[in-house]
């Protein structure tokens, strides 16, 4: 098994109200949501929280992490 395809998506949702954290308040909540798929039919999802600029995330994952890790056993 091998990972086939590496995507990342950029997530943006207004809450309510303001979501308060220990670095600040936020208006928008952002998020990378990450597909791995393999050449068996996997796929794995995850996200990870952003405060800001999800667009960076998705960057680093599509030019950065996915290049390295298309190819490769996902049990590595």
């Amino acid at each position: 098994m091998k990972i086939s395809s590496i995507t990342c998506t950029p997530l943006a949702a207004t809450p309510p109200r303001p979501v308060q954290f220990s670095i600040g308040t936020f208006s928008t909540f952002y998020a990378g949501l990450v597909e791995v798929r393999t050449d068996d039919g996997l796929i794995g999802v995850g996200e990870c929280i952003v405060r800001r600029a999800p667009e960076v995330v998705t960057t680093i994952v599509d030019r950065l992490l996915a290049p390295q890790l298309i190819g490769r056993d996902p049990w590595d």
